[in-house]
């Protein structure tokens, strides 16, 4: 009765427990017999359960062999030779091998469309040829044939891409010397700020970017110009204005010139009156005393002054 007290455990649970640790073969065997298995069955299933203790681990080992093979690692023979050491029917080997040669082809496929969908989509392979190559390496055409459209999409956006970009480079190129001539011309003093931003504005520039370039080229500009005779000129001009005075100084001190000949050619270098009144006055006062009468300049009115010798 003793005995009759314990519930008998399933074997095939015990066997789950044995999974990849050595397999107790005699006591497997007297759990086997204390629950009533035919003695003639018990070695069938000692070694059943031994040989699925390490199911995990063989099947992990026949994957990674498939996927070796499945990447040209693991030869044919290698294969069989891994296969025929399991202890497998012929029908599960032929199902590996089976398996494994699908997977084979995927790869192959694979490879092939990896490298000809983009020389086909960057034009540097026609359709033709690409849809060629992909049904030599295994694909189906209906695949091939959708995937040489949309490589030939590919292409056609790409070419409109590079079309664009380029135009638009020209644009640029066109744009960049026009604004370059525009502030050359601003900052020789040829156009002024209004004169600049309409330029800039017919160029076709956006107007953030027009006042941008303005303010900065106003600012270089003022650094740059220098104010001579009332005038905020470049430093080019401004050295050609003095020396357009000091010419028409040395005519009129060598009395080359008249007075109202002097103040003609000084107001036609757009020198405003009371700078010309204040020149012809300086000048007068500097002039040596000659035999004749003496000449004198208001400097406010710029009137001539003529007093007796």
């Amino acid at each position: 009765m003793f005995p009759a007290a314990y519930r008998p455990v399933s074997p095939r649970a015990l066997a789950t427990l044995m999974q990849d640790t050595p397999f107790p073969t005699a006591q497997m065997r007297a759990i086997l017999v204390d629950n009533a298995y035919s003695p003639a069955n018990v070695n069938f299933l000692l070694q059943m359960f031994e040989y699925n203790a390490v199911k995990t681990v063989r099947n992990s080992y026949v994957a990674q062999a498939e996927t070796a093979y499945q990447h040209g690692v693991l030869s044919d023979d290698e294969l069989n030779q891994i296969l025929g050491g399991l202890g497998w029917s012929n029908e599960a080997i032929n199902y590996v091998i089976q398996r494994a040669a699908l997977q084979r082809r995927v790869t192959l496929a694979a490879k092939v469309e990896a490298q000809i969908v983009p020389l086909v989509a960057q034009g540097s392979v026609s359709r033709a040829d690409g849809e060629q190559q992909l049904e030599a390496a295994g694909i189906q055409p209906w695949y091939a044939d959708l995937e040489m459209t949309l490589a030939e999409t590919k292409a056609t956006i790409h070419a409109a891409k590079l079309e664009a970009a380029a135009e638009r480079k020209l644009v640029l190129e066109q744009q960049r010397n026009l604004t370059k001539a525009a502030i050359s011309q601003y900052q020789d003093g040829v156009l002024d700020a209004a004169g600049l931003t309409a330029a800039l504005t017919t160029i076709g520039l956006e107007a953030s970017l027009i006042v941008s370039i303005v303010a900065v080229q106003t600012a270089l500009r003022t650094g740059k110009m220098k104010l001579v005779y009332g005038q905020l000129l470049s430093p080019t001009a401004a050295k050609l204005l003095n020396t357009q005075v000091a010419a028409i100084e040395a005519q009129v001190r060598d009395q080359v010139i008249p007075w109202p000949t002097a103040r003609t050619m000084l107001e036609g270098l757009k020198i405003d009156a009371p700078e010309i009144n204040a020149l012809l006055s300086r000048w007068a006062a500097s002039i040596a005393k000659s035999p004749g009468p003496d000449v004198d300049i208001n400097p406010i009115t710029g009137a001539l002054l003529t007093k007796a010798t």
